[in-house]
């Protein structure tokens, strides 16, 4: 019932603008290196829904044209906090030469770190979409993703202690995608002239709860919102993984490598043709959880049973042992606490 709402919601979002708001779009804004200028170097902390102590903006940037993309400016900044000890929001906003009035906000993943919009080849920058993101508010560190890059501006400490300032967690969890957002629009109205008439939120796993996070709190500033795969149960997911290695502990229970083959072959031998397509690669993901979540009485009571051996005597080490299955287990039932 829950992914049936969340479904209807993002769907509400994507369809809304087009059923319901219907607006003529204009012919595409022209703009060139000096229209970059418009800018600016700052933006009044007036102009941002959420609490922030100062926005700056950097030197902007012109890349010319190539064969693979439209010429576009680059302008960036950082959003910084009202807390003296906090972490700033670095952000990244990319402006086609040609408009056409529709812009991108890109989620993140992981656990952030590092700007989502990245320069170079994009199809909805060849569309003539705006786009931009950030880095949510703390710099690298944990899960974050992408090549590694020197911030734009970064907090007291290069680790993971961002995750202790109220106003970074905050940040990460709803507030930097508002002041980002907000941000992005002064830039283009101050370089384009305008804002843009469809703006959308696009993201997946940590940028799919991102977007659902947008669709309650923010839902006036987007025309349309995806939200791909979402992590709903941020707090358990992060909890997953030290389940998993305490279930790990006991040397019984450790799943060797010779195991773990043994393991992927019949998880694949299982579900990889649940899609219709047998290619090595399982797409229903869904009913696959549903074969080996032993605890919701679904699928099959033993959907290890091809791998037991006898008397759970383990003769060979590619053969899987009770407590190895025990352990896998734990990646496809619900933790029970």
């Amino acid at each position: 019932m829950k992914r049936f709402a969340y479904l209807l919601v993002t769907l509400f979002f994507l369809v809304s603008s087009s059923i319901f708001a219907q607006t003529k779009v204009p012919a595409n804004i022209v703009i060139t290196k000096n229209d970059l200028l418009k800018a600016g170097e700052s933006i009044t902390t007036s102009n941002i829904g959420e609490p922030v102590g100062s926005v700056i903006l950097y030197e902007p940037r012109w890349i010319e044209a190539t064969e693979a993309t439209p010429a576009y400016g680059v302008v960036e900044g950082s959003i910084f906090p009202v807390d003296p000890k906090g972490w700033p929001i670095n952000f990244r906003v990319v402006l086609p030469s040609s408009w056409s009035h529709r812009a991108m906000q890109a989620g993140g993943g992981g656990m952030n770190g590092t700007i989502t919009v990245r320069e170079g080849r994009n199809p909805l920058l060849n569309k003539g979409f705006a786009l931009y993101g950030s880095d949510s508010g703390h710099q690298a560190g944990g899960m974050g993703f992408g090549a590694a890059q020197k911030p734009l501006a970064s907090g007291p400490t290069s680790g993971d202690e961002w995750a202790l300032n109220d106003e970074a967690i905050q940040n990460m969890g709803y507030m930097q995608m508002k002041k980002t957002h907000d941000a992005a629009m002064i830039i283009m109205e101050r370089v384009y002239g305008k804002r843009p008439v469809y703006n959308y939120y696009v993201g997946g796993s940590h940028g799919g709860r991102e977007a659902l996070t947008v669709a309650q709190r923010y839902p006036k500033d987007y025309n349309g919102i995806i939200a791909n795969v979402p992590i709903v149960n941020f707090s358990s997911l992060m909890a997953a993984p030290e389940w998993i290695r305490i279930q790990e502990i006991p040397l019984k229970n450790w799943v060797t490598p010779a195991k773990t083959n043994a393991i992927r072959a019949e998880f694949l031998r299982q579900c990889d043709a649940l899609d219709g397509l047998a290619d090595g690669i399982v797409n229903h993901y869904m009913a696959a959880r549903a074969i080996f979540n032993v605890n919701d009485g679904v699928g099959p009571k033993d959907p290890w049973a091809a791998l037991r051996a006898p008397n759970n005597v383990d003769p060979d080490p590619n053969d899987a042992s009770e407590s190895a299955k025990l352990t896998s287990e734990q990646h496809y039932c619900p933790i029970k606490i």
